[in-house]
């Protein structure tokens, strides 16, 4: 079956509200006008005379708000929409009474009928007013300026270059067919940057058009255990009182039942089970979510941002309190840091309590290798070839071009025809385990290369801030890691330190594995038999100078 496109958000939603108030004052205008004349316009306006002196004082109120307006303005401080409607709207009203209307008649400046003294609303608020039309009018600006790669997760199948869509369609089409008594929690984790959160994108892009009530919940927003179990309920409420009327007060009163037990110790899994109080509660709530008749499914992502009793609160929410029929819980984290964290609640059986959490769990595999490379050349590329004031929308369409610009095609080499570079370099892209190190890398890599661009051989800036960007600690201390052997002007030779494993987990604590993945990037920055050439603390030495120090 054809998926159908996701629909579009509907941008004049917000509007609805103030429209709506506007068509109410027009059909009720009659009953409104007689209301104000009787409080506002007899009593009071009808009382104003048109002398000097009333007209001084107008004027003046006049100069006061345009000044007032004017740096309002010119501080460029956001007035949102909404509230731009208002006036408008306010506006129109004011010009039919003012020119049309009869109901009303306006008081002019002495000396000037013409100008009535109301007229100052008009005047006053025109450079409110200029900002809605420079907002109507301005259009995004193009800007050939070099700028920072953003990091965000994908939202549309289009874009979902892993081929992971199909298994999110068919997880959300087992989720669609299954009769479930009691709440169904699915765990989806992998590592930092493995795209836990595209996934949940592409999991709801599957949703549409479906009879499912979708809920985010955000517990690393909380400050701290408890209130994570409050703010959950609460989101609760606002999204199932849309479809159920007596359903917020079960809630308030189920979540009252369950904080008279929050206090207790943590290590107790199932609080409250002989409280007649909490059960009666808790299957009224469970007989109405059963009455909407619709899959719920609540997101939890990052939970892998929280402390050990936070992520142990989340834990018990989702096998305890929230334990209700046609509830699934979808929650992402990196399982690494989740196990390390509960170990120290749960005597060191963080393993076995997440299977009793999750009755499904989905291991996002490591990016391949090549979708790796050609990531970071597709990003590279084109800050090599925009440093020369070639511009491309892919650096697949610029192939010509890059031959023609030295680091470009050096750097194309190493990373694709390695054999075909000259001298035997290499980029440590492997290091690069996600697409966030990938991004991390390039914002630090462009503000280096737009210093150091023709001053330096490129691939050993590439190396350094791979580097820099993956073992920062090991970057602020790499002068520890050198031993000058002599001087061969106008270069200095170094060596790598031999106990250099000793110096990485005493100073550093690095463990085993990084401490390889470290050597592997300073042996490459360090060629001919582990010597460095160093013009300085600040540069690195172009291809030329290696062939000198290959010399023996």
């Amino acid at each position: 079956m054809e998926k159908k496109d996701k629909p579009k958000e509907n941008k004049f939603k917000k509007y609805y509200p103030t429209l709506f108030i506007f068509s109410f004052f027009i059909v009720l205008h009659h009953p409104i006008e007689i209301l104000l004349t009787n409080f506002l316009v007899n009593p009071i306006l009808s009382k104003v005379s048109p002398d000097n002196f009333t007209n001084f004082g107008i004027i003046v109120l006049l100069i006061i708000s345009l000044i007032f307006f004017d740096r309002f303005c010119r501080k460029k401080i956001i007035i949102p929409n909404t509230y731009l409607l208002v006036i408008l709207l306010f506006l129109i009203i004011y010009f039919y009474y003012r020119f049309f209307g009869s109901t009303w008649k306006f008081t002019g400046f002495k000396g000037y009928e013409k100008v009535k003294y109301t007229d100052i609303i008009f005047v006053s608020v025109l450079p409110l007013l200029s900002q809605l039309y420079f907002k109507l009018k301005k259009k995004q600006p193009k800007t050939n300026l070099p700028s920072f790669v953003e990091e965000r997760p994908i939202e549309n199948i289009k874009d979902d270059s892993f081929q992971r869509s199909e298994l999110a369609k068919k997880l959300i089409d087992k989720i669609l067919n299954t009769k479930n008594k009691n709440s169904f929690a699915i765990g989806i984790y992998g590592k930092w940057g493995s795209g836990k959160t595209s996934f949940l994108n592409l999991i709801k892009e599957n949703t549409k058009d479906k009879n499912v009530i979708e809920i985010d919940f955000n517990p690393w927003q909380n400050y701290d255990a408890k209130t994570i179990l409050i703010d959950f309920f609460d989101t609760l409420k606002s999204h199932l009182s849309k479809e159920h009327l007596g359903i917020s007060r079960l809630i308030d009163n189920y979540k009252k039942s369950l904080n008279l037990s929050i206090g207790n110790s943590l290590f107790k899994m199932i609080l409250n089970q002989n409280n007649n109080s909490l059960s009666d509660e808790e299957k009224k709530l469970k007989e109405a979510i059963k009455q909407i008749d619709k899959k719920l499914i609540i997101y939890i992502d990052d939970i892998d941002r929280l402390q050990a009793e936070e992520i142990f609160q989340v834990m018990k929410l989702i096998r305890n309190s929230v334990n209700f029929p046609n509830v699934f819980f979808i929650v992402t984290f990196s399982r690494d840091y989740v196990l390390e964290h509960l170990d120290k609640i749960t005597n060191n059986k963080a393993a076995e309590y997440l299977q009793k959490i999750f009755q499904l769990e989905i291991p996002l595999p490591d990016y391949e290798d090549w979708k790796i490379r050609n990531k970071l050349w597709n990003l590279l590329g084109l800050i090599l070839l925009e440093k020369q004031g070639v511009k491309c929308d892919k650096i697949t369409e610029c192939k010509d071009k890059c031959e023609q610009i030295d680091d470009c095609e050096i750097v194309r080499r190493a990373l694709f025809n390695k054999e075909l570079t000259g001298y035997n370099r290499e980029i440590k892209y492997k290091q690069l385990e996600s697409f966030r190190d990938i991004h991390r890398f390039i914002n630090s890599f462009k503000i280096s290369y737009e210093k150091l661009a023709g001053e330096v051989n490129v691939i050993d800036l590439i190396n350094l801030e791979i580097l820099r960007s993956k073992y920062p600690d090991v970057y602020d201390i790499l002068d520890d890691f050198l031993v000058k052997k002599e001087d061969i002007l106008p270069l200095s030779l170094f060596y790598l330190n031999s106990d250099i494993d000793k110096q990485l987990k005493e100073k550093l604590r690095v463990d085993k594995k990084n401490i390889e993945r470290i050597k592997q990037i300073l042996v490459e920055l360090f060629p001919c038999g582990n010597i460095a050439a160093m013009k300085n603390n600040l540069s690195i030495n172009k291809q030329a100078i290696y062939n000198c120090l290959c010399l023996k």
